[in-house]
């Protein structure tokens, strides 16, 4: 097991699953390339799933401006806070920290900056979803 602090990013992501994943140390030609092909591995299966988060974030989006709606600052903090904490871990460092302004305004209750934030999000997600990460 690992202790990981939110936001986690990607190669620390990584780097605890390599560490945690492997046999302990071989001869350094096949741990290079044990740790290589886990690696691979890993990014490829991040890669698979980033569209479906990228979509699940969308939704989110869409669920924040309703909640907004509702002058419901509980939930848009709460998904704030989701969003904060896995963007740095799919590669996507500007979703954490866009997540992170929009969790500070919610708790603030600013409806005006939350809807702010969360057209940036929703920005970033049009940008980032047009082309590979």
């Amino acid at each position: 097991t690992a202790f990981l602090t939110k936001p986690i990013k990607q190669s620390v992501l990584l780097s605890a699953i390599k560490e945690h994943a492997i046999a302990p140390p071989q001869p350094i030609d096949v741990a290079s390339n044990r740790e290589d092909a886990i690696s691979s591995r890993v990014r490829q299966r991040i890669a698979e799933l980033t569209p479906a988060y990228l979509e699940s974030c969308r939704m989110n989006v869409v669920a924040i401006l309703d909640a907004l709606d509702r002058v419901d600052f509980e939930t848009v903090t709460i998904m704030g806070h989701n969003m904060r904490g896995s963007g740095g871990a799919y590669g996507f460092q500007p979703i954490t920290d866009i997540c992170t302004a929009l969790q500070a305004a919610a708790e603030d209750r600013n409806p005006e900056a939350s809807r702010k934030f969360a057209g940036e999000l929703s920005s970033y997600l049009d940008r980032a979803g047009s082309k590979p990460h």
